[in-house]
C-alpha cells in the first residue's frame, strides 16, 4: 500500500489546471534564466497539466518529472538571479503539486467510471423484438401497464427499434439489447476456460445475445433491487 487513492475527475482537472497555470506562470518574465533550461521546465508542467486533467495510466509519473523540472530550473535560478522571489515561489509550488501528485495517485479515466449493472442472456437466435411486443414483456414481468409511446403522462413505456430499445418504469430507464451476433469476439476460446459442460456449450453455440442494462435509477434504489427488475424482465 503507497497510500494512494483514486482521483476522481473534479480532482483531476483541479490539480491539471494548478500544473497548466504554473507551468505558463514561468515562462514569464522572460530572459531570467538560460533560455533552454526555463523552456524545458514550463513545457514539461503544460503536458503534465494536460495528462493530469486527461488521467491516462502515466499521469502521476508525467506530474512527478516535471515538479523535478521545475525544481532543477528554478533551483538554478535561484542561485543566479539578484531577486529569487520568483524562483523560490516556483520552488514552494513544485513541492505542492508534487505531494498533491503522489498522494492522489491519479487512474485512468476509462477505469475510474462505475461498473454497469447489467445481464446478458446467450441465445440461438434473436428474440427479434419490437417495441409492443417489449411493452407486454415489461407488463408481464413487473406486473404493472408499460406503454408503447413516450408521453409526459406515461409512467412506464417501452421505445425503440431493433434491435436497441429503451424501457422506462417510474424513474428507472432501462437499456434492453436484442442482437444477432455472437456475444464474444472469439466464443469458441472463451468456452475452452469455461469450466461448466452445460455452460461451455451454450457459449460455443450461442448466436445471438439480449442484454437489460441500468441506466438510471432512483437515488434511494439498491444495485440489488435494480438486478431483481432486470433479471424479471429478462426471463420474460
Amino acid at each position: 500500500m503507497d497510500g494512494t487513492r483514486k482521483a476522481s475527475a473534479t480532482e483531476a482537472t483541479a490539480w491539471g489546471t494548478g500544473f497548466l497555470v504554473v507551468g505558463l506562470t514561468s515562462f514569464l518574465p522572460p530572459g531570467r534564466l538560460p533560455g533552454t533550461l526555463e523552456s524545458v521546465g514550463s513545457v514539461a508542467l503544460v503536458l503534465a497539466g494536460v495528462a493530469v486533467v486527461l488521467r491516462p495510466r502515466w499521469a502521476r509519473a508525467a506530474g512527478l518529472v516535471a515538479c523535478l523540472c521545475l525544481v532543477l530550473s528554478a533551483g538554478v535560478g535561484a542561485l543566479v538571479v539578484a531577486d529569487p522571489f520568483r524562483e523560490v515561489g516556483l520552488l514552494v509550488a513544485a513541492a505542492v503539486l508534487a505531494v498533491g501528485t503522489w498522494r492522489l495517485g491519479w487512474t485512468h479515466a476509462a477505469e475510474a467510471r462505475e461498473p454497469i449493472v447489467s445481464l446478458v442472456a446467450l441465445l440461438d437466435q434473436p428474440a427479434r423484438l419490437e417495441s409492443t411486443v417489449l411493452a407486454v414483456r415489461a407488463s408481464e414481468a413487473w406486473q404493472i401497464e408499460v406503454g408503447t409511446e413516450e408521453d409526459e403522462n406515461e409512467s412506464a413505456y417501452a421505445v425503440g427499434l431493433s434491435p436497441h430499445f429503451l424501457v422506462k418504469r417510474d424513474d428507472w430507464l432501462f437499456a434492453v439489447h436484442d442482437v444477432e451476433e455472437s456475444y464474444f469476439d472469439d466464443a469458441d476460446r472463451v468456452a475452452r476456460y469455461t469450466p461448466d459442460w452445460r455452460e461451455r456449450r451454450i457459449v460455443a453455440e450461442h448466436r445471438a445475445w439480449m442484454s437489460v442494462d441500468l441506466l438510471y435509477a432512483p437515488p434511494e434504489a439498491s444495485d440489488a433491487e435494480a438486478y431483481r427488475l432486470i433479471a424479471r424482465l429478462l426471463a420474460e
